[in-house]
């Protein structure tokens, strides 16, 4: 029956970087669990490269962002994972999303973002040779990039083990269920069992399972499972050569891709439409066949020499969504000594090296009246998916027709 101070379940983004901080200020002893050893497949975490950027219409979200980004670039544990190439976004003729993106930017002091045209794009970046001519607004953030997510997990999970965190894998780290004690007011969380019949006693439990944290905790609608397709495929030498020193490319709300990494890999990622799984498990087992068209469509719009790439590692990467879309990261009410930090909404992960700080002072009762009040438990206040997805197409696996497979 192991015990310990905190116990953390869920080793994706907010769990392990929760982990990472409780150790960094020396919480006692932690214990992380998870299902699977990292990295895992079917996590938005775990993928090859996730966007880091601070670019939001809202100024609290790209606060958020400029803080994590400084960590990106200083902090030595995620700075070998940071690339900072740049962030190209497109909106749609009539959207929002980047003249107030640009103007928040500009407020917080950050004068060297700028909107440009394609004719400029196309000249400064080659391998950009499609047309987005019509109407679209773009936007370059030359400090933004991405990072290399596994890598990054990584390094994290390496230095929680170096400052004597435990992390436990498999049967013995996949959660079953919650441990109770009754009381007189609420149920008391002591700890877990996972599926291998082990107990796990602790006075604190983070739950922190992403997209699964719905099976443990009653979150009525607040938080609903999202899939999100992506394939991969790689450049020959030299189409890595014209591809050197480009930006990440965002076509806000329909899909984006990475410059290539150092192995010529890219991957693109795609908005337009996302899935949910009824049925269950939520396993990564390729993408729709629409979703695929989907791809190289946008890619024959933006990047017409990728259009035809032999796609690999096609799969679905699943976050939990909430329907603001910001963050779960507060004090269960119905259970007493349970916190929940989840719902990265498609846009937790560039926040690695920070979340966990957050999450910490929560758990010390410190943290600050503005975040407690944005991420707290709000169940009768909105909808996953009706809020999160307005715009965009939610469909059921089931009801698709699966191409390939990974």
């Amino acid at each position: 029956m192991p015990e310990c101070d905190i116990l953390v379940v869920g080793a994706g983004c907010f769990g392990l970087s929760t982990a990472l901080h409780l150790r960094r200020r020396n919480m006692g002893k932690v214990i992380l669990l998870d299902r699977e050893p990292l990295p895992y497949s079917d996590a938005a975490s775990q993928d090859s490269s996730r966007i880091i950027r601070a670019d939001y219409p809202d100024p609290f979200h790209a606060k958020l962002g400029l803080e994590a980004i400084e960590q990106w670039r200083h902090d030595s544990t995620f700075s070998p994972a940071y690339h900072q190439s740049g962030f190209l976004v497109a909106d749609m003729p009539g959207g929002t999303f980047v003249r107030k993106s640009l103007q928040t930017q500009k407020q917080l002091g950050h004068q060297n973002v700028r909107m440009m045209d394609f004719s400029n794009i196309k000249s400064k970046w080659p391998g950009l040779s499609g047309s987005l001519d019509n109407g679209w607004d773009l936007y370059y953030n030359p400090e933004a990039g991405w990072a290399n997510a596994r890598q990054a997990m990584l390094s994290a999970l390496s230095e929680f083990r170096a400052r004597g965190g435990e992390f436990i894998s498999g049967p013995p780290g996949a959660l079953e269920t919650l441990l109770f004690k009754d009381t007189e007011s609420v149920p008391k969380v002591v700890g877990v069992r996972t599926v291998d019949g082990t107990s796990y006693h602790a006075p604190k439990v983070v739950l922190a399972t992403g997209a699964h944290v719905i099976k443990h905790v009653k979150a009525g609608s607040m938080v609903a499972s999202i899939g999100w397709c992506v394939a991969h495929w790689r450049l020959t030498p030299d189409q890595q050569a014209v591809w050197a020193n480009h930006p990440v490319v965002n076509l806000h709300n329909h899909g984006y891709f990475f410059p290539p990494d150092s192995t010529g890999l890219m991957k693109m990622g795609w908005g337009i439409i996302s899935y949910t799984n009824a049925a269950g498990p939520w396993l990564s087992v390729g993408i729709p066949t629409e979703a695929e068209h989907g791809i190289r469509h946008i890619l024959r719009m933006v990047a017409p020499s990728l259009e035809h790439k032999e796609f690999f590692d096609m799969k679905i990467c699943w976050d939990g969504m909430v329907g603001d879309r910001h963050f779960l990261i507060s004090r269960v009410p119905s259970y007493d000594g349970l916190v929940v930090a989840c719902g990265g909404s498609g846009h937790g992960f560039k926040f690695l090296p920070i979340i966990g700080r957050y999450v910490a002072d929560l758990i010390e009762s410190k943290l600050d009246s503005e975040y407690e009040q944005r991420w707290a438990w709000r169940e009768q206040h909105i909808e996953a998916l009706t809020g999160a997805m307005k715009g965009r197409l939610v469909k059921e696996l089931a009801d698709v027709v699966l191409g390939a497979r990974l």
